[in-house]
């Protein structure tokens, strides 16, 4: 590196020459508040795709990235997906199929060269956007395809990967994979719970239509209360006349 010339240059290089002594031993810098990652947003955006290493899985779709080239740690969420929750404690219960898709990516991406497109910031200061392998693969297109993920309509469709995800999902319900499968097996089993209550309603005898309830008949629930006595009626605007004289 060229050093600059004058007095204010040689300051302004060894603040420089400082700061990058003071990254080499307390590590690379965090962007964890919104204030600070909103600063390297433009930067992110500028650049067709960001490469990273995936330091940690956090769920199916939440890892957390070094970027070496601005030697910073990141919080990176994916768009357009939403995978299960893991469990981070005994007492706590893990989403459906969430430990399973943590497991996938990890085998798929951990500890490995990724590269990412950067679309906007969260309120919790992470970065939202698109994960790449090493060899090109869209992540969330593979997790949907194994049915490890469902498409989250408002962010998915302002990705420039819509179609693919959308199609990813279709794949995944054709072939009842995973979460798929367990939906569509509540359906069935939802369906076939009906069927069984209206049998049973017919075999009694009662109607199990599935339309409106009807009114209820005087016959059943019996007539209407009958009036209050006369002297009853009689006597409640007299007691009113008094008071008010």
């Amino acid at each position: 590196m060229r050093r600059p010339g004058g007095q204010r240059g040689h300051g302004a290089y060894l603040k420089l020459i400082a700061a990058r002594w003071a990254t080499r031993l307390c590590g690379p810098a965090s962007a964890q508040s919104p204030a600070k990652a909103k600063t390297f947003l433009n930067g992110f955006k500028r650049q067709e795709r960001v490469s990273a290493v995936v330091d940690f899985v956090m769920s199916g779709s939440r890892f957390k990235l070094l970027v070496p080239r601005d030697n910073i740690k990141l919080t990176f969420a994916l768009s357009g997906v939403r995978t299960g929750r893991v469990a981070r404690a005994p007492e706590e219960k893990s989403e459906p199929f969430g430990p399973e898709a943590a497991a996938f990516v990890t085998r798929l991406v951990l500890q490995h060269d990724v590269t990412i497109e950067v679309d906007a910031v969260d309120k919790s200061g992470a970065f939202n956007g698109t994960l790449f392998t090493s060899s090109g693969e869209n992540v969330a297109v593979l997790l949907l395809e194994n049915g490890l993920a469902t498409v989250h309509g408002p962010s998915a469709d302002q990705s420039r990967y819509a179609n693919q995800l959308y199609s990813a999902e279709t794949r995944a319900k054709a072939a009842q994979k995973n979460v798929r499968r367990q939906r569509g097996g509540r359906r069935a089993g939802h369906a076939g719970q009906a069927a069984h209550v209206r049998r049973a309603g017919d075999a009694a005898g009662l109607s199990c239509s599935s339309g409106p309830t009807t009114t209820r008949s005087r016959s059943a629930y019996g007539a209407r209360r009958p009036p209050p006595p006369r002297w009853r009626r009689a006597s409640a605007p007299r007691w009113r006349s008094r008071s008010s004289a």
